[in-house]
C-alpha cells in the first residue's frame, strides 16, 4: 500500500466535503480554553527531522473531544474544523483526538488525521505529536494507522 493511498479509506469525496465544510461553516464558539505556551521536550526524532519542525516558542496542546474533561495545560476544541484551524497556525505541538464527536455529519477525529496526512504529503506540513484517546476501538485503530502512515512517510523524507 502506498503512503498516499491511505487517503482512500475515506468516503468518496470526503476530503472535498471537509474542505467545503471548513470554507462555509464559521468556527463555533464552543472552544473553551485559551492557547497555552509550552516548550516541546522529550523529542524522539533528531533535530531537523520534518516531524520536529514546529514553532517551539508559541506552541499549544490541542484536545479534540465532545465529552471528556480537558486535561490541564491543553486547549479543548469540539469540532474537526476548530482543530484544523489551530493546526494551520503551525503553533500546535501536540494533538489528542477522539473519534466520535456527537455529530458524524459535522465530522470526526479521523477527518483531522486525514487532513494532517494530506497536508504533510502535499504541502510539507510539519505535524505535531499525535495521539488518539477514542473509546471506539475500530475507529481508534483506523486513526492510529493513519498516524503511522504519516510517520512512515516522514521517515522516508529524511535524507
Amino acid at each position: 500500500m502506498s503512503e498516499v493511498s491511505h487517503l482512500s479509506l475515506a468516503r468518496p469525496g470526503h476530503l472535498l466535503w471537509l474542505a467545503q465544510l471548513l470554507k462555509d461553516r464559521p468556527a463555533t464558539s464552543r472552544t473553551t480554553a485559551t492557547p497555552v505556551k509550552q516548550k516541546r521536550t522529550g523529542n524522539s526524532k533528531p533535530e531537523g527531522h520534518p516531524a520536529t519542525l514546529i514553532n517551539k516558542v508559541n506552541s499549544m496542546k490541542v484536545y479534540l473531544d465532545d465529552e471528556r474533561p480537558t486535561p490541564v495545560g491543553w486547549s479543548r476544541v469540539y469540532w474537526p474544523e476548530e482543530a484544523i484551524a489551530l493546526l494551520e497556525t503551525g503553533n500546535v505541538s501536540h494533538i489528542s483526538l477522539d473519534h466520535d464527536l456527537g455529530d458524524d455529519d459535522h465530522g470526526t477525529g479521523y477527518d483531522v488525521v486525514l487532513w494532517i496526512e494530506e497536508a504533510v504529503m502535499t504541502r510539507g506540513f510539519a505535524p505535531p505529536q499525535m495521539s488518539v484517546h477514542s473509546a471506539n476501538s475500530s475507529a481508534r485503530q483506523k486513526m492510529e494507522q493513519g498516524i503511522q502512515s504519516i510517520l512512515r512517510y516522514l521517515d522516508q523524507q529524511v535524507p
